[in-house]
């Protein structure tokens, strides 16, 4: 008669109790990110549902705005992207379309410089997820 080996079950248990554990810190992870607030340099993407022409990549420039089409420009400067789907749900609601929805989803952060003593400076991207 054969014994069979325990190990999977152990493993199967921790691995359980480990995942229980960092699903917490996975959806923190997510808060941050929906907190971050954008400045010139980001880049993110618009989506307005079933609007092709409406759904597109934008960069914000040294004033702190984007150009979105039939809108122009919007000022986003310190804003999270919960904040810009707002904000551009109400400017293309009424006069452009009945009930836009609107989705911003990052694409690319901002360059910024860390201080530190060397003979050289260099920048660097860092993804704050």
């Amino acid at each position: 008669m054969s014994k069979l080996n325990p190990q999977p079950r152990y493993f199967n248990i921790l691995l359980i109790l480990v995942l229980t554990c960092l699903a917490p810190l996975a959806l923190a992870v997510n808060d941050d990110v929906s907190n971050y607030r954008v400045d010139k340099g980001d880049k993110f993407d618009v989506y307005v549902l079933n609007e092709e022409d409406l759904s597109v990549t934008v960069e914000v420039n040294d004033e702190g705005t984007i150009f979105f089409p039939l809108l122009g420009e919007v000022r986003v400067h310190g804003m999270t992207p919960n904040q810009i789907e707002k904000e551009i749900t109400r400017k293309l609601k009424g006069p452009y379309l009945v009930k836009p929805v609107v989705s911003v989803t990052m694409n690319s952060y901002r360059e910024f410089f860390i201080g530190v003593q060397s003979r050289s400076l260099a920048g660097t991207n860092i993804n704050p997820a």
